[in-house]
């Protein structure tokens, strides 16, 4: 294969990660196609509590920043093993869909991956998938 051929497949995916278990599910399947496809991997968290004030620690909100290591240590040495120095965590404040569609405009990413909606029942894609759906040039992965 000549070596100007383009890789086959994503070369930066990033994820949407908040330490649930649907995020957590899509970390799983964005670190798999990550590694499959020898692509670099970038964890997005995002702390959509504007005041950064009690409810950020109540709920575990990157604005507490021991809750943030806690939660990016929980899978650091995992993604280590898996992808070696091709992984990185950014952390953003705001609403989630716009931070995640900024930074992987800005990283020019080539997939976003992200849980499913806790609501499932009611809205299965959720706030933040059906925005990213409309407004993102990427494609977007739902995983379950």
């Amino acid at each position: 294969m000549s070596e100007t051929m383009r890789q086959d497949g994503p070369s930066l995916v990033v994820v949407g990660y908040d330490g649930s278990s649907a995020s957590r599910n899509a970390l799983a399947y964005a670190a798999g196609m990550a590694r499959r496809g020898k692509s670099d991997l970038v964890v997005v968290e995002v702390n959509a509590d504007w005041t950064r004030g009690s409810l950020g620690v109540k709920f575990g909100l990157p604005g507490n920043s021991s809750s943030a290591r806690t939660r990016s240590a929980d899978f650091a040495c995992d993604l280590e093993g898996l992808l070696p120095g091709r992984w990185w965590i950014e952390h953003c404040h705001g609403d989630p869909a716009v931070e995640m569609k900024r930074l992987c405009d800005e990283l020019r990413c080539d997939a976003i991956v992200i849980g499913r909606s806790r609501r499932h029942l009611r809205d299965p894609l959720g706030s933040v998938g059906r925005w990213l759906i409309r407004h993102a040039v990427q494609p977007v992965i739902v995983v379950p």
